[in-house]
């Protein structure tokens, strides 16, 4: 069925090719953003630490934002002696970077000493790096006013990764596989990743991006900052992304954690994470489809609707429901915060300009993710504090504003027009 649908596009071998690469960064960036994000999490929780103590990984998820320090400078054109186009390279030094990270951190002991929080840091840096050259390609695979299949593609890749480095570590993990080992393992695929994107014909489709010269720290580095901010729609837009991830963040960091609590196996989780997986797709592609049908804004707000009421299931739930309700909701909640995230995903890169893609990028996603590391370092707290129900009880009410901020600026044209 898709492959009948993208040939009634049109869609040429050249851009199928782009839009499998895509999906295949998506796996590797999916995989990565929750090594970084999730598996501490699960290694401190098997040996016993507080929820509390995690909120830490979230105030070192601020070093994510430090992208848009040096962004720009993954567009510029490379010395005559890198025989190779920017997205290409840096998406390799990027991983062989991640590949070393992963070794050092499999020998420290989890959430102690300095050497395991600077790893940290430096992770959640790469993971802003490596997250916004994705996004990135994205913009660089457009087909004209076509929008919708290159986000689809890239986010369904994400939720696949994300689903793999869940679940399999889940399962492995159950299995006596130490979690120093499964970071060993990790690291070797990054690095064998690394040089499949360096010299493999079929990750071509990424010397199609543009290349900038330098031409001063003006030219390159402030003026596509300041193009961005002299749009008169901006702040807007600043203010509704950044309001929008509020709810989002307060659940997911200990979404995995919640679920355990509730009485969910290790490997009864990994089987679900199979099934989100399934709803997430469901979900990304559907919402690819209503962004043709309908303005990309229209969609977010449905989302976000539909993330409240599912929040208020989940709030019931958490006092108590059985194994296959807890399951239901769980899958209905990927369904519609990745129907969310491609419409997020979507109006992000249709803000930025082709050939400031990165610089843009980097500015947009490092201040709406600012605010959404300081949110989540307070998840723990809440859950220690008010248990597992007053924390998604605020979630839920964390939607609130977002959403009459979205009805506010939906009365404005330029939202409204929006394609």
């Amino acid at each position: 069925m898709l492959l009948k649908y993208i040939k009634s596009k049109n869609i040429s071998r050249r851009e199928i090719q782009g839009l499998l690469t895509l999906g295949l960064l998506g796996v590797l960036g999916g995989i990565l953003n929750k090594v970084v994000r999730t598996w501490p999490r699960l290694w401190g929780n098997d040996l016993g630490l507080s929820i509390r103590t995690f909120d830490i990984l979230a105030l070192l998820g601020i070093g994510y934002s430090i992208k848009i320090l040096w962004g720009p400078i993954f567009s510029l054109k490379l010395p005559k002696w890198i025989p190779f186009s920017p997205r290409r390279f840096w998406l390799s030094m990027h991983l062989i970077a991640f590949s070393i990270l992963f070794t050092i951190v499999s020998f420290c002991t989890v959430f102690s000493g300095t050497t395991f929080f600077l790893c940290t840091a430096l992770l959640f840096m790469l993971d802003g790096n490596y997250s916004m050259l994705v996004i990135a390609c994205q913009k660089d695979t457009i087909f004209g006013s076509f929008r919708g299949l290159p986000e689809s593609f890239c986010l369904n890749g994400y939720r696949a990764g994300m689903t793999m480095a869940v679940s399999g570590a889940l399962f492995f993990s159950e299995c006596a596989w130490s979690w120093p080992l499964l970071y060993h393992c990790l690291a070797g695929g990054c690095m064998v990743m690394a040089l499949s994107i360096l010299f493999l014909s079929g990750f071509n489709s990424l010397d199609l991006a543009p290349i900038q010269t330098f031409k001063g720290i003006n030219y390159n580095f402030l003026s596509p900052i300041k193009e961005l901010f002299q749009r008169p729609q901006i702040r807007k837009i600043f203010l509704v992304v950044m309001l929008y991830r509020v709810g989002d963040h307060l659940w997911t960091p200990n979404q995995e954690l919640f679920f355990l609590h509730m009485g969910f196996s290790k490997q009864q989780y990994s089987m679900q994470d199979v099934w989100n997986f399934w709803g997430s797709s469901l979900g990304i592609f559907i919402s690819g489809y209503c962004i043709q049908k309908f303005s990309v804004f229209r969609v977010m707000r449905w989302g976000l609707m539909g993330q409240m009421i599912v929040f208020s299931g989940l709030f019931v739930s958490s006092f108590g429901a059985s194994f296959e309700v807890l399951s239901c909701l769980c899958i209905l909640q990927r369904v519609l915060l990745n129907f969310s995230l491609t419409s997020i995903f979507a109006f992000q890169i249709m803000t930025v300009n082709l050939g400031q893609a990165v610089t843009q990028l980097s500015i947009f996603t490092a201040l709406a993710h600012i605010n959404s590391q300081l949110v989540s370092s307070c998840s723990g707290w809440l859950i220690m504090h008010f248990g597992w129900s007053g924390m998604i009880l605020v979630s839920t009410l964390a939607c609130v504003p977002a959403l009459l901020c979205m009805l506010y600026v939906a009365k404005d044209n330029c939202f409204s027009s929006t394609p």
